[in-house]
């Protein structure tokens, strides 16, 4: 056998070795984090903080550490209530669905009515315009800054883009879900 030929099957083996050492590392090394956050057990597993409530897994970005800073008025509670609206300004300048599909999972695993809202008719599809005198929702809009902020029943969230909107929406959650 010549040398360029040894040459290459080395390189190949080398290589084959490499992808086979990054793919195998990746099923047998689990990186896991604990987190004792209020007496739940939190797990950080491949960059999501998730959390088993009811025999529900809910996943995060952020652990509850991180979101500590957003205060989330202690005033607003779903508990006893069995509908709640979730509404958005239909002609917003970020798409909020997302957001308001993973809040309406939890909220719906609470066992509550969710219905979707507007909060003005302009723009809005077929659905309800929300009213905070007497129906309990949560609003997200965006703003000029980020904060919760009650009107009437609801609770709005305004956010100044999606990231700090995903912060918030996640605080929600965990007070929603009693670990914050």
């Amino acid at each position: 056998m010549n040398y360029s030929k040894l040459m290459a099957w080395f390189i190949i083996i080398i290589m084959a070795l490499s992808v086979l050492g990054y793919v195998g590392g990746s099923f047998f090394s689990k990186e896991e984090q604990l987190l004792d956050y209020n007496g739940y057990k939190l797990y950080h597993i491949n960059n999501q903080w998730t959390i088993t409530l009811n025999s529900i897994k809910y996943s995060f970005q952020y652990s509850p550490l991180e979101l500590e800073e957003l205060e989330f008025p202690t005033s607003f509670d779903i508990k006893s209530i069995s509908k709640v609206y979730l509404g958005y300004n239909s002609n917003d300048t970020f798409k909020v669905e997302n957001y308001i599909n993973v809040l309406a999972r939890v909220i719906y695993n609470q066992g509550k009515i969710i219905q979707q809202a507007c909060t003005t008719e302009e723009g809005c599809p077929n659905i309800p315009i929300i009213d905070c005198v007497n129906n309990i929702g949560i609003i997200i809009v965006s703003g000029e800054e980020n904060n919760y902020t009650l009107e009437g029943k609801c609770l709005r969230i305004t956010a100044v883009d999606e990231v700090e909107l995903l912060k918030l929406t996640e605080r929600t959650i965990y007070s929603l879900l009693g670990v914050m």
